[in-house]
Formats: C-alpha cells, sequence, structure tokens
C-alpha cells in the first residue's frame, strides 16, 4: 500500500506481467502492462515501498527490480540461471535497508545501490498490450458461463 493506493505486481499467462493500482479514493483500477528485456515474461511476486522508491520481486526471471514511477523497472539483481517462478523470491523493508531473499541469495540493498540501478538501462518497460487484452476477453468470455457459477 502507498497512502490511498494498493499495488499489486501481477503475472498471468495472458499478459506478460505488469502491475495493478486500486486508488481506494476514488474506488478505480489502472494497470502498467509491462514487458522484460530479454525474457517473455515478467512475473511478480511482491512490490514493496523503499523511502521514495518501489522495490519489485519477481518470481520470472529470478530478479529484484527498482522503480521511481512503476513504469520503467531497473535491475538491482537479477539470477540468470533461473527457469522456472521462483515463489520465494520476496523483500522487506529494514531500516534504511532493502532485505532481499530469491530462495538462494540474501541481498542487503539500500537507496545508493537503488540510485546506481536508475543510471542503467531500465528492465521493465510498458508496452500496450493491445493482443493480450483481446486474449484476456476471450478468456472471460469463454469461461463466463464458469464464472456466474461462482
Amino acid at each position: 500500500m502507498d497512502g490511498n493506493r494498493w499495488i499489486l505486481g501481477f503475472d498471468s499467462g495472458i499478459a506478460r506481467g505488469g502491475v495493478a493500482i486500486y486508488n481506494v479514493e476514488v474506488d478505480k483500477w489502472s494497470f502498467v502492462f509491462l514487458k522484460a528485456n530479454g525474457y517473455r515474461y515478467a512475473q511478480f511476486t511482491s512490490i514493496t515501498k523503499f523511502d521514495n522508491y518501489y522495490i519489485g520481486c519477481l518470481g520470472y526471471p529470478t530478479a529484484i527490480v527498482a522503480s521511481k514511477d512503476m513504469l520503467h523497472w531497473y535491475l538491482l539483481y537479477l539470477d540468470e540461471t533461473s527457469t522456472r517462478y521462483n515463489h520465494f523470491v520476496n523483500a522487506s523493508v529494514w531500516r534504511d535497508s532493502v532485505i532481499a531473499t530469491t530462495g538462494k541469495e540474501l541481498l542487503i540493498l539500500d537507496s545508493r545501490d537503488v540510485e546506481e540501478a536508475f543510471k542503467k538501462k531500465p528492465f521493465l518497460v510498458p508496452y500496450k498490450a493491445w493482443f493480450d487484452k483481446i486474449r484476456g476477453s476471450v478468456y472471460i468470455l469463454k469461461r463466463f458461463q464458469w464464472m456466474l457459477r461462482l
């Protein structure tokens, strides 16, 4: 959560990945669809607020990323050997540091590490997702009767 906003990273078989933002005050959702540089999907496990930054944990690829605006995300850590979704990627804020785990690694990052990442090329960038939105609509229509039973 960030003030009056709920911020959720999403993973999906429909979209490549992204961030969903729910504004509680106006009861409105917005979505940022993201694609990863060199990977088909960018599937979040969690997002944490750290100072003026957002720290994202990706299950696939196994990575820790940072953003100021939730549109462009920069690499703090990438495990290039990961081939499957990793449920164990997580980060927490402790004092003036971010403590992150990937299941194999324990990372301690501070604001200097985050600022250094912003000097590089973004790892996750927005995309229009037109085809993904159509595919999602078809998915819902195909399962509409099943969804009404819930």
